[in-house]
C-alpha cells in the first residue's frame, strides 16, 4: 500500500548520485575480479558496506513507490542483490576448496571477512579428525618411503594443499595508472622465450592484455587492474 511521501522521495532512494554511482561501479568491479581470481582478494569492508546499505535503503523504499514504477525499481533492487550474494557465494566456493591453505598464514588469514574466518574454523573443526588421519597418512607414507622430514616446507605444503593457481592467465584491463613487465617474467621457464632480455610490456589506462594472475594481483587490489 502507497502510504504517502511522493515518487520523488522514492526515487531519491535509486538516485544516480556521483557517490553512488562510484560505489556500485566499485563493488561492480570489485565482484567480477572476485569471480575472476583464482584467491580470495582483500576485501574493501567500505564498499561492501556502502553497497549493502544501498541495497537495503532501495529495497525499504519500494514498499511506497506507486505500482507504476514498482517493477522497474525492483529490478534494479534485484540485481544489485544478486550481486552481492554472488560476491560472498564466489569467495565460499575458493575458502571451501583450500580450507587449510587460508589458515595457514597470517596474511592470508588477514584477507577473510570476519564471517568468512569463523566459518573456515568451524569447518576445519568439524573436520579435524578426518584431516589429521589423512595428513598422517601422507606424511607417514613420505617418511616411509623417502625419509622425508615433517620440518621441510614442501612436504608441509603437500599434506596442507598447493592452494589456487596463481601462476594462471587472466585477460586484465588497466583502469588506473600505467605500469609495465618485462616479457617472460611471467611466464614459466618452459615457455619463455624472451627471458630476461625480453621486451618491456608498457600497459597504458584503457589498454587490454593477457597476463599472469600474480603478475598483476597487487595491482586489482590497489584498483588499478581490473579482470575481465
Amino acid at each position: 500500500m502507497h502510504r504517502g511521501g511522493g515518487d520523488e522521495e522514492v526515487l531519491s532512494a535509486f538516485d544516480d548520485m556521483e557517490q553512488i554511482r562510484v560505489n556500485v561501479e566499485r563493488f561492480k568491479a570489485m565482484w567480477a575480479n572476485e569471480k575472476a581470481a583464482p584467491d580470495i582478494l582483500v576485501a574493501e569492508n567500505i564498499a561492501i558496506l556502502n553497497f549493502s546499505e544501498r541495497v537495503k535503503k532501495c529495497e525499504l523504499a519500494l514498499q511506497d513507490a506507486e505500482a507504476t514504477i514498482r517493477p522497474i525499481l525492483q529490478l534494479d533492487v534485484d540485481r544489485n542483490k544478486f550481486l552481492l550474494k554472488d560476491y560472498f557465494r564466489a569467495r565460499l566456493v575458493k575458502l571451501d576448496k583450500h580450507p587449510e591453505w587460508y589458515l595457514k598464514t597470517e596474511e592470508r588469514r588477514m584477507r577473510l571477512l570476519p564471517h568468512e574466518m569463523a566459518f573456515l574454523q568451524k569447518y576445519m573443526s568439524a573436520h579435524e579428525e578426518h584431516d589429521s588421519t589423512l595428513l598422517w597418512s601422507k606424511v607417514s607414507e613420505r617418511i616411509r618411503l623417502e625419509g622425508g622430514d615433517m620440518s621441510d616446507p614442501v612436504l608441509q605444503e603437500e599434506c596442507t594443499g598447493s592452494g589456487p593457481n596463481v601462476d594462471a592467465f587472466c585477460f586484465c584491463e588497466v583502469v588506473g595508472e600505467e605500469f609495465s613487465f618485462r616479457e617472460g617474467d611471467d611466464q614459466t621457464p618452459e615457455d619463455s622465450q624472451g627471458g630476461a632480455g625480453g621486451r618491456v610490456i608498457q600497459l597504458g589506462r584503457g589498454m587490454q592484455h593477457i597476463v599472469s594472475y600474480k603478475r598483476v594481483r597487487d595491482k586489482v587490489e590497489s584498483g588499478d587492474v581490473n579482470l575481465l
